[in-house]
């Protein structure tokens, strides 16, 4: 997959068939989108494009909104490129390119910058200031002979039945099994491991804490989950705590929290990528120590459980 984050040095693309859009979390009905875009540049022998913007337009058109993502961008790149993209097109997203009238928009943007053979886009697709451009507008310019366009209709989606706002509700619930089955591949997020209290370790469950790439991720809710973890090349079953850990925590501190099974190197300043298999618990408070290291032991159990039977 050839990446392009300068729209000025955009190399000619030969036959690109183009889809655009925000593409958050890279889910089912992403994934068909991408399917047909991939089915065309075979058909027509061209390249798949896909055009996504960063930051999401949300954060600067609204920059109250409480949304986070369901992939940073860093993510987002590593599925897409999992799915044999060729083209992967980062637009900057910043004030004077939301202002762009609809018009402006297709014709500076999509035919002068993009130049796309075919146009796919996803169904009550919206663009430019105040979101006020649609189907029929870029029907005119196809009309005009500018792209083929193409619509992925609202029941071809629907029928995947998936939408950002399913999978985040299902992670504020936890139930990161079904955020799973939704996206088509494991929630992840990615951090560095950073140094903790190591309160782990002196109860033989060293754990690493991570800290997050963005701070605009989504968190699955706190709970206690059985996840991989992926350092560098290497790939291995864990048992993750998301939460207060409100039995030794006085400082009501949000930690994320990763036991690696059978390992013991120090990997401070490493990055770690975390993928949700299945909730265990709910996070909750013991009478003492003792009572949660036993809990931690049946919790690890568990999660070595999970990992036999997938």
């Amino acid at each position: 997959m050839q990446l392009h984050t300068n729209l000025k040095d955009l190399i000619a693309i030969d036959k690109p068939i183009v889809t655009i859009g925000t593409f958050d979390g890279v889910h089912a009905g992403h994934r068909i989108i991408i399917k047909r875009i991939q089915e065309l540049a075979n058909q027509r022998n061209g390249k798949s494009v896909l055009v996504t913007f960063e930051p999401h337009p949300r954060f600067l058109i609204d920059p109250n909104h409480k949304l986070k993502l369901l992939t940073s961008l860093h993510e987002k790149k590593e599925l897409l490129e999992q799915l044999g993209l060729d083209h992967l097109v980062i637009a900057p997203f910043n004030k004077e390119f939301a202002e762009q009238e609809a018009k402006d928009y297709v014709e500076d943007f999509i035919i002068k910058k993009i130049k796309p053979e075919v146009l796919v886009i996803g169904y009550d697709h919206h663009f430019g200031k105040n979101r006020s451009g649609n189907l029929t507008l870029l029907e005119e310019y196809a009309k005009q002979g500018h792209f083929i366009l193409e619509e992925i209709s609202k029941q071809l989606v629907d029928d995947a039945h998936v939408s950002s706002t399913a999978i985040r509700n299902a992670l504020d619930k936890g139930n990161v099994k079904e955020a799973g089955r939704l996206l088509k591949s494991n929630f992840m997020l990615n951090g560095k491991v950073v140094k903790g209290d190591q309160k782990g370790r002196t109860i033989g469950f060293p754990t690493a804490n991570l800290a997050v790439e963005n701070d605009k991720k989504l968190i699955p809710s706190s709970g206690v989950y059985a996840v991989h973890a992926q350092l560098k090349d290497e790939l291995y079953k864990a048992v993750m705590n998301i939460g207060y850990r409100p039995t030794i925590n006085n400082k009501k501190e949000f930690r994320l929290e990763v036991h690696l099974f059978n390992f013991d190197k120090d990997i401070y300043g490493e990055d770690l990528q975390v993928k949700f298999i299945e909730r265990i618990r709910d996070e909750k408070k013991f009478d003492s120590f003792e009572d949660l290291k036993k809990q931690i032991i049946i919790d690890s159990t568990k999660a070595k459980q999970i990992h036999s039977s997938i």
